[in-house]
């Protein structure tokens, strides 16, 4: 009996250990949390991949709107693309949670995953088609409105 405790004593002091080199510096403790997102995430990359790429090209079409209209590029612009991302992956990583736990046997997989992530990507293709339309003079939200919408912004003869 007294052996079995020493060895629960020796484990949960190697644990401990284990936990104290995770957390004893900055860097071990932002690649055990950036491992641990990833680990979350991993099911649903898709998704969040897709935003991500979607958000690269808005920050750089946006560059490229601010430079054609003649504005410095300062940290203010950028933070913004920072609190934006963040608040996609709030969202994206609350939709995820939310299937995981009350939508797991549903027919279609992760539905509020992939809705969350459709309005994020329209959010994103809407500042995207207005960058572009400040450096090209092409509307592309209404070109793309027209296709999906073809009566909308039209007046029908009937």
């Amino acid at each position: 009996m007294k052996s079995m405790r020493i060895s629960l004593a020796k484990m949960f002091l190697d644990i401990g250990d284990v936990l104290h080199s995770m957390f004893s510096g900055l860097w071990p403790g932002i690649i055990w949390a950036l491992t641990f997102v990833s680990g979350l995430i991993a099911p649903a990359w898709p998704p969040f991949a897709a935003v991500c790429v979607l958000v690269v090209i808005d920050i750089r079409t946006g560059r490229q709107a601010a430079r054609h209209r003649g504005e410095e590029m300062n940290s203010k612009a950028m933070r913004r693309s920072v609190g934006k991302i963040a608040s996609y992956f709030y969202l994206m990583a609350a939709a995820f949670i939310m299937d995981e736990i009350f939508l797991k046997g549903l027919p279609v997989e992760k539905p509020i995953l992939y809705l969350a992530s459709i309005l994020c990507a329209a959010v994103e293709f809407k500042s995207i088609s207005e960058n572009v339309q400040t450096v090209t003079g092409v509307n592309l939200w209404s070109k793309v409105k027209d296709r999906i919408l073809p009566n909308t912004s039209k007046k029908s003869d009937e």
